[in-house]
């Protein structure tokens, strides 16, 4: 039933893990909501993402170690938004060619001082928090993207 397939489990440390003698069975128990199967015939990948710091959650009893070295066989550090601020130009950049593309909104050129304002802006939603500015901005703003324009619908 659930031979070869990929589970991903998003915001991992908001799961209860209080009622799962074995990290397996949280595993098996969250794979098994979706499909019919038993414990014999699961067989799948798990992919689990949090915006947390698992070892700091383990060390504040909020994370289990044991779920922890189960799902750790290849860890990837994915940096925030506030750690690469030199790619919001870049990102900014696609997304408006992105939102104009699929809901054919006319392009629009954002100003150089507008986009410092996004750049120095503290994103703490991330990339999803940059896409709905980007979109709102291109909803709300006039032919060019302005500083007034970020300061009155994004800051």
């Amino acid at each position: 039933c659930a031979r070869g397939n990929v589970m991903h489990i998003k915001g991992i440390v908001a799961e209860d893990f209080t009622n799962y003698k074995k990290p397996s069975m949280f595993i098996i128990t969250c794979y098994c909501d979706f499909k019919c199967c038993t414990e014999q015939n699961v067989d799948v990948r798990v992919i689990a993402a949090t915006n947390k710091d698992l070892r700091k959650e383990i060390e504040e009893k909020r994370f289990r170690e044991d779920l922890y070295h189960r799902l750790s066989v290849i860890v990837i550090k994915v940096p925030s938004l506030d750690e690469r601020k030199s790619d919001i130009p870049l990102l900014v950049s696609y997304f408006i060619e992105r939102i104009c593309s699929e809901t054919g909104m006319p392009r629009r050129e954002v100003d150089s001082d507008a986009m410092q304002l996004l750049v120095d802006k503290s994103w703490t939603g991330n990339i999803r928090e940059l896409r709905n500015v980007v979109e709102r901005l291109l909803i709300l703003s006039g032919s060019r993207i302005t500083a007034d324009d970020v300061r009155a619908y994004v800051l």
